[in-house]
């Protein structure tokens, strides 16, 4: 005993003395919160931040910052702190620096790692975490949190920007991770709930600080408690290791005494409770139990009388079944056998098993008795009875018009219809085979005059393309904008090369057929192929494929779709240059000159000019006219659309009037004063005036003596 008691004082000391040093070492941290300056549990987290900064300092002569993620953070909202702080764990405490100072930051944290024991600290590099775009989305932990800094921005966006905060734990199941405030985090489909080790500490944020003092405070409270009490304490072990020592006799007999003094305290307290509880008690739920029992036992009672009469009602009706199981039944089939027999004698066997009997079976449910049911048929009889009147008499008037219309002379009144089947069979096998042979003829008569002419419209409209094309060029020809001239291409499209051969073949051109022999063994698989694309159509054909269907049919019946257009620009050395190729190299004006002419050339199509069965206004409308176009270009454009035959109406803005003016007939001008407008007319004859007066002004002007050169001189 003496020797527990010396080791006992031996632990208290120990223990007081680290308490001691513990709360020297809370004091400290304290006066350093005190101070401004955030604890964190990692003593080597401030150090190498000191170093990397005291590094970058002395290899490039400037303060380049190196943050900790949780100095630059405030949380907004004080119920999402646990779950911040939970969340974040140890990423709190790593330490970020700008992208251009990464690579060294690295190295210097991997050159000090093992000499200061620099462990488990991160180092963010937000350059490659930059690159990936990290957005936070609507709802999400990274909203409860903010900071001037744009680069913690990021990572925190990137570490919490998917977290979504969820008032219930049953919605976490609805988002790929998500936490609750009491800190239930999904994430990876696991539910788990954070250890409280993880969250108790503040380290986010200023107030943070004020957190960790009053924890700091509250700690050396205890310490100081803790080693008044093992001063206390000490002084009394001392005293018990200083007594004479017990023999192992008088130890066994003072522990059993002290166990039964403690055992007797216990039952002591038991006792107490006992009767406490005793004096408590109500016994009135015992008479209430008992009286219940006795009501259930009396309906028990009145259960086994009701059983008893049920079986005996039981036993009378199983009696009766046997009787009209044995006698009444087969009577009663017998009967219903009779009536059936007679029924089927009187009328058709089809029509009674398929609309008689579930009618009367019906009706008998419904009516219990068969003198009701032949009572409610009475009515409906009567009244088949006058509709089959009335179709026997259509059936004698259709006979009587087929005699008529066919000249025959099969009765009318004859209950069968069989001479009439006899003719219709006869019809089916002799006439009709001969009347389906030619159909079918004339139907492959039409479906070739079908190609043939189909292939004819379209070789018709390539033939008149071809034409307007070759017209156009020749109005063209002796035509020059600046140093260019231009010229209209069509030539066949590549990718429908083969249709195009087929439709100009000299063979339809020389009147042969589709089907001639020669034609189909040079183009038989592709006309199969083009009228595939546009006739391929039946009852089971899917919308889809109608839709297909339609397409292919505007495209194949278009002649241009076997054509490909172009417009060459020709220079002064007869250079050529494709329009196609060079429509987005070239300037405004040398791009809208060749976009005219090629308007041009769809009127003259669209009015098919040259066409002498055809006459119409050639109307042109432009607004906005030659606006890039500088003037030269703009007189020859006019003088185009003039010797083409085109009527033309021309808005233009005032900077082109000079141009256009004095080629066209009528010209009018629009003037704007506050919200009315005025029109003014003049023609060419009135520019040739005006420039007459304004040239004879000039000459006056010139032989006018100048008043300060008296007279010598010319104005």
């Amino acid at each position: 005993f003496t020797d527990t008691a010396a080791w006992s004082v031996r632990q208290i000391r120990e223990q007081q003395q680290a308490a001691e040093a513990e709360l020297q070492t809370c004091e400290m941290q304290l006066q350093e919160l005190r101070q401004g300056i955030k604890q964190y549990p990692n003593p080597g987290i401030k150090r190498l931040q000191a170093l990397i900064g005291q590094e970058l300092f002395a290899r490039h002569g400037r303060q380049i910052p190196v943050w900790i993620i949780a100095d630059e953070l405030e949380i907004i909202e004080p119920r999402w702190t646990d779950a911040l702080e939970g969340y974040l764990h140890t990423q709190k405490f790593y330490l970020l620096v700008e992208p251009d100072w990464f690579e060294e930051a690295l190295a210097i944290y991997d050159t000090a790692k093992r000499q200061q024991n620099f462990y488990d600290i991160g180092l963010i590099d937000i350059e490659r975490l930059a690159a990936d775009k990290p957005v936070s989305r609507l709802g999400s932990l990274a909203e409860k949190l903010r900071t001037d800094n744009a680069l913690v921005r990021l990572f925190i966006d990137y570490v919490l920007g998917d977290v979504i905060c969820c008032d219930q734990t049953a919605d976490l199941r609805k988002y790929r991770r998500a936490i609750t405030d009491s800190c239930m985090l999904y994430q990876n489909y696991v539910a788990r709930q954070l250890n409280p080790n993880c969250y108790k500490d503040r380290y986010i944020g200023k107030s943070a600080i004020l957190a960790q003092i009053a924890a700091l405070e509250e700690k050396a409270r205890q310490l100081a408690r803790f080693i008044a009490e093992c001063d206390k304490t000490a002084p009394r072990y001392d005293a018990w290791a200083s007594l004479e020592s017990f023999s192992e006799y008088e130890t066994g007999s003072l522990a059993t005494t002290i166990g039964r003094l403690a055992e007797k305290e216990e039952l002591s307290a038991r006792l107490n409770t006992l009767n406490s509880e005793l004096a408590g008690l109500d016994l009135a739920w015992l008479d209430r139990l008992i009286e219940k029992i006795g009501r259930v036992r009396k309906s028990m009672a009145d259960l086994e009388q009701q059983s008893k009469a049920v079986t005996a009602q039981r036993y009378q009706l199983e009696a009766q079944i046997g009787l009209v199981r044995d006698r009444e039944l087969p009577e009663l089939s017998q009967q219903v056998e009779a009536i059936r027999t007679d029924i089927r004698q009187h009328y058709y066997g089809d029509w009674l098993q398929r609309e008689a009997e579930p009618r009367f079976v019906a009706e008998y449910k419904q009516r219990d008795t068969g003198l009701a049911v032949r009572n409610a048929f009475y009515s409906p009889q009567n009244r088949s009875e006058s509709q089959r009147k009335q179709k026997w008499e259509r059936v004698q008037t259709s006979r009587s018009d087929f005699n008529r219309l066919y000249q025959a002379s099969v009765s009318v009144t004859a209950e069968s219809n069989r001479d009439f089947e006899q003719r219709l069979e006869r019809l089916e096998q002799e006439k009709l085979p001969d009347y389906l042979e030619q159909i079918h003829q004339a139907q492959k008569m039409a479906y070739e005059q079908f190609q043939s002419d189909f292939l004819g419209k379209l070789k018709e409209s390539i033939d008149a393309v071809t034409d307007s094309i070759r017209e156009l060029n020749r109005t063209l020809k002796d035509r020059s904008w600046g140093n260019e001239r231009f010229q209209f291409v069509v030539e066949p499209h590549p990718n429908y090369r083969r249709f195009y051969d087929m439709i100009m073949d000299d063979l339809l051109m020389q009147g042969y057929s589709i089907t001639y022999a020669a034609f189909r063994e040079k183009h038989g698989a592709t006309v199969d192929e083009l009228f595939r694309q546009i006739l391929a159509v039946d009852e089971e054909t899917s919308g889809d494929q109608r839709s297909e269907l339609e397409r292919n049919i505007e495209s194949y019946c278009n002649y241009r779709t076997y054509l490909r257009f172009d417009l060459h620009t020709i220079d002064e050395n007869n250079e050529v240059q494709r329009l196609s190729r060079t429509l987005r190299k070239k300037s405004g004006g040398e791009t809208q000159t060749p976009y005219y002419i090629a308007m041009l050339a769809a009127f003259v199509q669209l009015y098919r000019i040259g066409d002498r069965n055809r006459s119409c206004m050639q109307l042109i409308i432009f607004d906005e006219a030659f606006s890039k176009m500088d003037g030269e270009r703009i007189r020859e454009s006019i003088r185009l659309l003039r010797r083409i035959g085109f009527q033309c109406l021309i808005s233009a803005p005032p900077d082109k009037i000079a141009d256009i003016a004095p080629l066209v007939d009528r010209n009018i001008c629009v003037l704007k004063d506050q919200h009315r407008s005025f029109l003014a007319y003049f023609d060419k004859s009135d520019i040739d005036r005006i420039e007459g007066e304004l040239e004879v002004e000039r000459e006056i002007r010139l032989d006018e003596p100048d008043e300060n050169d008296n007279g010598d001189a010319k104005a």
